[in-house]
């Protein structure tokens, strides 16, 4: 096959991929939470869980996926790129239609964190690999900065329901079957994705990280531009 027909099939697999991925992402967290909710699970363990984590899902099974398919360059490209996008594309978007006040513990306390895990990260990436060990590290780091933030968040449970898809008021199986559709789909559109990436790299002979961190700073991170309008939409009056 030439590789014109290579570059082609691998594009059309790239955007086919982020539509679905950004699709039963966010069908897979919403119809979770749902069922979460007919089950009279706390509203603090699925803001937690589904919520806040689970807007990370697009990340995280690309780059399950991209391990598991033996290219690491593109799991640390996602993770690379999608913080890059988040700061600088994400955000400067979401500044050009509203400004946002700024809280006085965001300066001193959320953002020294976030520079703490990143001085943490780009410490482990200084050897140029990373280990089981390196992992556990940054899931305990995780882990501590997550119970900083919480223990210091007043109202939080009714911050986190307020997040909370609203009840349908369908039948708790309908949930769980949409749930588990958009899970496959997600797996299935990672797997797409991380095909079209490596064929296109290696088409154009870059590094699967070097095309991940461009892809995932330019495209990847419109989901959650999306995502913000809809929370700007619900709390709008």
């Amino acid at each position: 096959m030439s590789t014109f027909y290579i570059m082609l099939l691998s594009s059309i697999a790239l955007i086919a991929g982020l539509i679905l991925l950004v699709m039963s992402s966010d069908k897979f967290i919403e119809h979770s939470a749902l069922v979460a909710e007919k089950l009279n699970v706390s509203p603090m363990v699925i803001g937690i869980t589904l919520v806040a984590l689970g807007t990370s899902a697009p990340e995280m099974v690309v780059s399950a996926i991209a391990a598991f398919d033996q290219a690491p360059e593109i799991a640390v490209g996602n993770v690379i790129g999608s913080n890059i996008a988040n700061i600088a594309l994400v955000f400067g978007i979401t500044l050009l239609f509203s400004s946002v006040p700024i809280a006085k513990c965001l300066t001193t306390k959320e953002v020294p964190l976030v520079l703490a895990i990143t001085f943490l990260a780009g410490y482990l990436l200084y050897d140029q690999a990373l280990s089981v060990l390196d992992g556990i590290l940054l899931i305990l780091a995780f882990i501590i900065i997550l119970s900083i933030l919480l223990k210091g968040s007043k109202d939080l449970e009714s911050e986190l329901k307020d997040e909370l898809p609203e009840d349908d008021g369908s039948p708790v199986v309908k949930s769980l079957i949409i749930a588990l559709i958009g899970l496959a789909v997600l797996i299935g559109s990672s797997k797409l994705l991380v095909w079209g990436a490596i064929n296109i790299a290696t088409a154009l002979g870059v590094s699967e990280t070097h095309h991940w961190v461009i892809y995932c700073s330019h495209w990847h991170q419109f989901a959650r531009i999306s995502r913000i309008g809809k929370q700007c939409e619900k709390r709008s009056p």
